[in-house]
């Protein structure tokens, strides 16, 4: 795992080669990279710091930086940039490493795809799911169908364009000889033995918070979006304890509802999964090896 590093230094590239030749044939990677289209503004500041304090040493560029940002119009990209603060009051740390870091950048999804297939890797997932989903931002039924037929990279680069806020880009990458379905999904012959599991809390305790007028919530920066439970969310919760499979959740709660069928109950499930998963990365799903 490697977090907000490689896009300090001086060639990338050649950092993430050299953590490739640590990965095993079928092994992975979990990465962070600054994105570009979120972090609107931020490198205007950086240069507007160096042009403005070429010969400066740190301590005196911080105060000059506060008295900057104290200062920029309304009509300045950060300032306009609603997903990054600008305001001086930040914590030193913070604006130093946003404003007056002296080596960073950013990439779009294509740069790291490009990134990742020079040092020999591919990238398998974005997360969470939902932020690099087209289908998120844009609910009209003939726009989705033709997001239908991108690739996975396809929509996650044009999700990004949609969404136009992603400042932080958390993906993971496999090296690229391995060609194996390296993602757990609700679709194939084995997905009755998927265990959910909650990366936190109890399933039980998230079922009691379940009501008619409830949501599940996910926040992306300065981006909100909502999404209904199904209507067996709170039979479902209550069965999730990280180590029964939804075939086993299935029979318990077809006992109490006659006449559901196991392709209904997947689509319940599906929709709890997207939400839980795909906007608030706090589900996965486990399969016996």
């Amino acid at each position: 795992d490697c977090c907000g590093v490689l896009h300090h230094l001086h060639s990338p590239g050649d950092g993430l080669r050299t953590l490739f030749e640590l990965v095993a044939p079928d092994g992975g990677m979990g990465l962070m990279f600054y994105g570009t289209y979120g972090r609107t503004g931020i490198y205007d500041v950086q240069d507007i710091m160096r042009r403005i304090t070429p010969n400066d040493d740190q301590t005196t560029k911080l105060p000059i930086l506060k008295t900057l940002l104290a200062n920029l119009p309304p009509s300045n990209r950060l300032v306009r940039n609603a997903a990054v603060p600008h305001t001086p009051d930040q914590h030193d740390a913070e604006l130093v490493d946003k404003f007056l870091h002296p080596q960073d950048r950013a990439y779009t999804v294509s740069d790291l795809a490009v990134l990742c297939e020079q040092a020999g890797l591919r990238i398998t997932a974005f997360a969470p799911t939902g932020r690099y989903d087209p289908a998120t931002y844009v609910q009209d039924d003939d726009l989705q169908r033709r997001f239908s037929g991108l690739t996975n990279l396809e929509r996650a680069a044009l999700a990004e364009l949609i969404a136009g806020n992603i400042g932080r880009h958390i993906f993971y990458a496999t090296p690229s000889t391995n060609t194996a379905g390296c993602v757990a999904g609700l679709s194939g012959p084995d997905v009755a033995s998927a265990t959910p599991v909650l990366k936190q809390g109890r399933g039980a305790d998230l079922a009691d918070k379940i009501s008619p007028n409830s949501a599940f919530k996910g926040q992306f920066d300065d981006f909100t979006v909502f999404a209904e439970p199904p209507a067996l969310a709170a039979d479902i919760l209550r069965r999730i304890d990280n180590k029964t499979c939804l075939e086993d959740i299935y029979f318990d709660i077809a006992m109490e509802n006659t006449g559901l069928d196991w392709v209904t109950f997947l689509d319940q499930f599906m929709g709890l999964y997207t939400a839980l998963h795909g906007l608030l990365n706090s589900m996965f799903l486990r399969f016996p090896k």
